[in-house]
């Protein structure tokens, strides 16, 4: 085996990178001189030959190889820290195997890299395989320097790297609360990539930053264990840290960067402006209680607090006679008095680097709210009031709190909300009792005892309702007015013309019963005036009193009608006439008149019918019947009611009648007879019977009320219904008669009997009876008689003759 020893080894150092240039011309030695060795680096050459370069650079190793036979070989070179070739720390460069497949086929100009990744000399040497001959000639090339080498000199090439030279005259300035200004000295100057980075922490241990690994800047890196961020790195000198907290220390270190590899560092620390985030804000508090104020700070990790007070002259630092935790962010006052009311709290903050700030305007300003003393009393501006009217409460005493307000309730103290003040209005419907009270708001939030006062409701006055006994009155008549529904009593009655317009008269009269008013001639209005005790007067509703007319509207059943029914079903011809107009039902107060035969079944459909009187004239020839609804008898104005047959027909009567209260009710049989089938109230007043020619007028129904009976003239009266009328039985006029079959017939038992009839006139009994021992008989001065037939009749009552 044979060793090839370089003849000639170039170095070039290109841009960033050294080149090493090689032109080698081999020596031949036998294998026991070298033995597969390396070459190694002539000593007293190394000093003159070695190039240096900043750790991070590259360099190329240059040389020739020329091929002389078959399978010549390029095998590898080393690099060591020796100037020995046992003492190498040789190292793979990881070339490429230059053999070749013939003669020539290896030739030329051959190259490999390496970059200085540590500080040291580094040696290097080549080993060539068998058939590999190095050109003759060679010379070093190392950037401006060369070197001959004469054929079968012993040689190998050497470089430097020598460590970066860290920044200078760095500098780290405070700026603002946000932003830290940097700047240095580059500490290698020359090629582009010698930077400066920089890094930056909280913390006060230096990174070391791992060569060979590349950091971004605006990245965060864990760099033993603590983390930093990297904020710059280029080729300037200053730069403008912002996005900072405000009022922290912030570390900057500051390496030489070349080709990812790192200087030593050196370092610059500052800190950001501190600020106050949050003010303390006023405070207002119950007198006794604490008040707190809070302050919120940028100051970093490290602040210091120092609260102070204004009590009116100037700021001193708070003590504990003025509250605790006076360096903290939160400063408690002690307990609050009357006189700490207008205090002014302000806090110091002083961040790591000893700058400070302040709420300078010291505008947190303590209030000291007072509570309210408990009320004495309570009274009503007026203890009793109408329903409907209102008082006024007060509360008396007490009080005083801060921003109190009385409020009252009722159902108990605190119950339901009624009123809000003091002299507030209320008004209750019923009696009330109200209570009163002090309460004062947040932060006090204290309610007094309460005070109370009883409200009494008395109703309003109520003018009720005024009517008329009478509707309408005759003319020259004083009506008679009522009153209901009234609440008070009553002051005065009072009566007008144009309905209180204007004409307004006055009547003493306190009752509820109007019987003296004046006699009227035309429609009149009438009301009362009443009050409730001390409560305003009130008018009742106005009672209105028309004028009769004393001349009846005649209602004639015409001679058209399509059916007996009074009330006018809607089709066909109207059934009454009253001149000018045709009417659908007769209204009340009227005359009704019928003159003809049409329709001989009446029927009075018409309800609550009163009327004047009830004519057959001399035309109604054929006997009707009247059923359906009572009828109602009224005097108008001197024109006493009545029944009047004026027809040859005796006429069928088969309803209720009703008489005036006032006036008889007039019953003549002049022309034919009558026949009464319903019952009969005289309503207090008599009951006229008048029967010409022998006419025969029947009732069968019930006659009662307190009204008697008179039978007049020539004709004859059936009874037969039980009668219970009390104002006693007159038969009077030449051979007027009066028919009945028992002392039933004749009313209540206490009626006297008066017969003034003449001898052919008097009372025929047509039954056995006794009369009632509570009757007076009297024959009066024409005398009469009592036919009692064959029957048996005994008088047990006085006879007056």
């Amino acid at each position: 085996m044979i060793s090839l020893i370089p003849s000639r080894f170039n170095l070039t150092r290109r841009g960033p990178n050294l080149l090493l240039g090689v032109a080698l011309a081999c020596t031949l030695l036998p294998a026991s001189a070298w033995a597969w060795g390396w070459a190694i680096r002539d000593t007293a050459r190394q000093a003159s030959e070695n190039p240096t370069i900043y750790l991070g650079d590259s360099i190329e190793f240059h040389w020739d190889v020329n091929a002389d036979g078959w399978g010549a070989t390029y095998k590898k070179a080393g690099a060591g820290t020796v100037n020995t070739s046992a003492g190498m720390n040789w190292q793979d460069l990881a070339w490429v195997d230059e053999a070749g497949d013939g003669y020539g086929g290896n030739e030329g100009v051959k190259s490999a890299a390496f970059q200085g990744t540590s500080v040291a000399t580094w040696y290097y040497s080549l080993w060539l395989g068998w058939g590999t001959s190095i050109g003759d000639n060679g010379h070093w090339y190392t950037g401006q320097s060369s070197w001959n080498e004469g054929s079968g000199t012993f040689v190998s090439g050497s470089y430097t790297v020598s460590t970066l030279v860290a920044p200078s005259a760095q500098s780290a300035s405070q700026a603002s609360s946000s932003q830290i200004d940097l700047g240095w000295t580059k500490g290698v100057s020359g090629g582009s990539s010698k930077d400066t980075i920089i890094f930056r922490s909280t913390s006060a241990t230096a990174p070391t930053p791992v060569g060979g690994t590349t950091y971004n800047p605006n990245t965060d890196y864990t760099l033993g264990g603590i983390s930093y961020r990297c904020i710059y790195r280029t080729s300037g000198t200053t730069t403008s840290d912002t996005g900072l907290s405000a009022g922290t220390k912030y570390y900057y270190y500051f390496f030489a960067e070349n080709w990812s590899y790192y200087s030593a560092g050196v370092t610059a620390n500052a800190c950001t402006t501190v600020t106050i985030g949050t003010q303390p804000a006023n405070a207002t508090v119950c007198l006794g209680s604490t008040a707190q104020f809070s302050v919120t700070a940028n100051a970093g990790t490290t602040p210091t607090y120092k609260w102070q007070v204004w009590k009116g002259s100037s700021w001193a630092d708070c003590t504990s006679s003025d509250g605790s935790n006076f360096t903290t962010p939160t400063f408690t006052t002690v307990a609050t008095t009357s006189g700490m009311s207008g205090y002014k709290y302000r806090c110091v903050v002083t961040d790591a680097c000893g700058t400070t700030a302040v709420n300078a305007d010291g505008n947190a300003t303590l209030t000291v709210n007072t509570k309210s003393a408990d009320p004495t009393s309570a009274t009503a501006g007026s203890a009793t009031i109408c329903s409907g009217s209102s008082t006024t409460l007060t509360l008396n005493g007490g009080g005083g709190g801060t921003s109190e307000t009385v409020k009252w309730y009722t159902g108990s103290c605190g119950g339901t909300l009624a009123a809000t003040g003091n002299g507030a209005s209320v008004s209750p419907t019923t009696t009330t009792t109200y209570y009163g009270r002090y309460e004062d708001g947040s932060p006090c939030n204290y309610n007094s005892a309460c005070a109370s006062v009883e409200v009494t409701v008395i109703p309003a006055s109520a003018g009720g309702t005024a009517a008329a006994v009478d509707s309408s009155v005759c003319s020259g008549t004083a009506p008679t007015i009522s009153l209901s529904d009234n609440v008070g009593n009553v002051v005065k009655w009072q009566y007008s013309s144009d309905n209180f317009a204007s004409d307004v008269h006055d009547i003493a009269n306190t009752t509820t019963t109007l019987d003296n008013a004046p006699t009227i001639t035309a429609t009149t209005y009438y009301r009362a005036v009443v009050q409730n005790s001390t409560c305003s007067e009130a008018n009742s509703l106005v009672a209105t009193v028309t004028i009769q007319s004393s001349t009846p509207n005649i209602f004639d059943w015409r001679a058209e009608a399509d059916s007996g029914n009074w009330v006018w079903p809607g089709t066909g011809d109207y059934p009454w006439y009253s001149n000018p107009n045709y009417f659908t039902e007769p209204e009340n107060e009227v005359h009704i008149k019928v003159d003809n035969n049409v329709q001989l079944a009446w029927y009075n459909d018409v309800s609550s019918l009163t009327i004047n009187k009830l004519e057959y004239g001399s035309s109604a020839t054929e006997a009707r019947t009247l059923t359906g609804n009572a009828l109602s008898f009224a005097d108008l104005c001197g024109t006493e009611p009545a029944i009047v047959n004026n027809a040859s027909a005796t006429h069928v009567i088969n309803v209720d009648l009703e008489g005036d209260d006032t006036e008889p009710l007039n019953i003549g049989a002049t022309g034919g007879g009558l026949t009464f089938g319903g019952d009969i109230d005289n309503n207090g007043q008599d009951l006229l019977v008048a029967t010409l020619n022998g006419k025969v007028v029947s009732m069968s129904g019930e006659i009662s009320g307190a009204g008697g009976l008179a039978k007049y003239d020539n004709g004859s009266l059936t009874l037969s219904g039980a009668n219970t009328y009390s104002g006693g039985t007159t038969i009077t006029g030449a051979n007027s008669k009066v028919y009945v079959s028992g002392d039933g017939n004749l009313g209540d038992t206490s009626g006297d009997i008066l017969i003034d009839a003449g001898e052919e006139g008097g009372l025929w009994i047509t039954g056995a009876t006794t009369l009632n021992a509570g009757r007076t008989l009297t024959i009066d001065e024409y005398g009469g008689c009592i036919n009692v037939g064959a029957n048996t009749v005994t008088i047990n009552g006085p006879v007056v003759n």
